[in-house]
């Protein structure tokens, strides 16, 4: 049986990439993977050192890597309804911060990958080392970019 693979990077789940996705491999009679890639938060420097104690009960990078955590795995449930809706068998796996031989395993038995045409561009909780130039160099998979509008 066919595997079509969809890829997302970060919290930005397009709905055109979904519908595509979807709608493939509803027409091929295939099985559906999705990957939701994961980067952790970076710690930025705090200017005023004196207010540091104040400035950390706000927020920390734990706290923004948790919140992303729950937005993906929220956004994979509702990927997973929608699938179970069009009766597609579909698993799905959230990445966090995988290295490019990691997620090439992932992509190497695929028949198609869907991503958005928008994936290089910064996603909030997004991997920043991966492109899409490097992540299908060497690979031969029928790659379709799908045009998502903001």
């Amino acid at each position: 049986m066919q595997e079509a693979v969809v890829l997302f990077n970060g919290i930005h789940i397009p709905d055109s990439v979904t519908k595509r996705a979807l709608a493939w491999a509803r027409e091929n009679e295939a099985t559906l993977k999705a990957i939701f890639l994961q980067g952790g938060e970076t710690d930025e420097s705090y200017g005023f050192p004196s207010d540091l104690d104040s400035a950390q009960e706000l927020a920390t990078t734990a706290d923004a890597t948790t919140d992303d955590t729950q937005l993906i795995d929220a956004k994979r449930r509702i990927f997973e309804s929608s699938a179970a809706i069009e009766n597609i068998p579909t698993t799905t796996l959230r990445l966090f911060n995988p290295d490019m031989d990691e997620l090439k395993t992932q992509l190497a038995d695929a028949s198609i990958v869907f991503l958005s045409d928008r994936f290089d561009e910064s996603s909030l909780g997004g991997v920043r080392k991966i492109t899409r130039s490097d992540l299908f160099d060497g690979l031969p998979l029928n790659v379709e970019y799908v045009s998502e509008s903001r």
